[in-house]
């Protein structure tokens, strides 16, 4: 398919003519309505336990976040919700966003979206592009085509070059062991820079090896029909390309910035 917008722009792009109020009680609608709302809440809900057993079934909710519960510590979800409202105020008239009102009335939609994006494992994602010994399922041609067309619909360009600046990295620093976030409150693993220069001269198969993983549970069809449904509309196949690559690219931000600087302090978390 053709790029929309150069990919490498798209989350700065700006257009001053389309900036409305960001109060706008349609934007505040539009993020409820994809679940980010809830998202953003649920972050908030969850940095306020310190052991996963302290959280009951009244809090059935959070479940998805329990295995991943100390390295939500130090994220700012107030931030992360008001910048991509700040997005869309920025790349998307008022009558644009009724628009992906009405295409995100569709519950199957939200549904491929919050699979697709908000609920992808990106702290598991960034241990795997290091692990040299890591490797996903291999899929069938006709699943790997699918999904190869929807990384295309994402933009998974982005998430390309962000994987191979980081590989590139790790590479040319020559470390043959780097601490990462794991469940055992931050491990060393072993570098092999021989076999990370497979991966990086595979980027693009790695990511879409990564989504395919990811929509491991979703039918061949519903792939397909969503697919379709963007197509009919390129402003929706523009906002999908924002929202997964803000989305992605904050997250790896963030778990950057923790590895970095916060690995020490998640230690004493207990999440036991």
């Amino acid at each position: 398919m053709n790029k929309l917008v150069n990919l490498g722009l798209l989350l700065l792009i700006s257009y001053p003519y389309f900036a409305w109020s960001e109060s706008s009680e349609k934007v505040e609608v539009f993020l409820q309505q994809i679940d980010l709302k809830k998202f953003s809440d649920d972050i908030k809900k969850i940095k306020e336990f310190k052991k996963i057993d302290e959280i009951d079934e009244l809090n059935y909710d959070l479940k998805p976040f329990f295995k991943n519960l100390r390295y939500w510590y130090y994220f700012d979800e107030e931030n992360f919700y008001s910048e991509f409202r700040h997005k869309l105020n920025l790349n998307f008239k008022e009558t644009e966003i009724d628009e992906l009102i009405q295409f995100t009335k569709n519950p199957f939609v939200v549904k491929m979206l919050n699979k697709l994006i908000l609920r992808r494992d990106l702290f598991k994602f960034s241990n795997n592009i290091i692990n040299y010994n890591y490797k996903y399922p291999e899929f069938a041609e006709s699943r790997y085509d699918i999904m190869n067309a929807l990384y295309d619909f994402i933009g998974g360009d982005i998430q390309s070059e962000y994987t191979e600046k980081k590989l590139h990295q790790i590479i040319g620093d020559g470390k043959t062991t780097l601490t990462v976030l794991s469940k055992s409150r931050g491990e060393k693993i072993f570098i092999n820079p021989n076999e990370l220069k497979n991966r990086y001269n595979n980027t693009k198969k790695f990511i879409v090896d990564a989504i395919a993983f990811e929509m491991r549970d979703i039918r061949h069809y519903e792939v397909r029909e969503f697919i379709r449904l963007l197509k009919k509309n390129k402003k929706n196949q523009l906002f999908v390309q924002l929202y997964a690559n803000f989305h992605f690219l904050y997250m790896m931000k963030y778990i950057d910035k923790i590895e970095l600087d916060k690995m020490n302090l998640l230690k004493t978390i207990s999440t036991d």
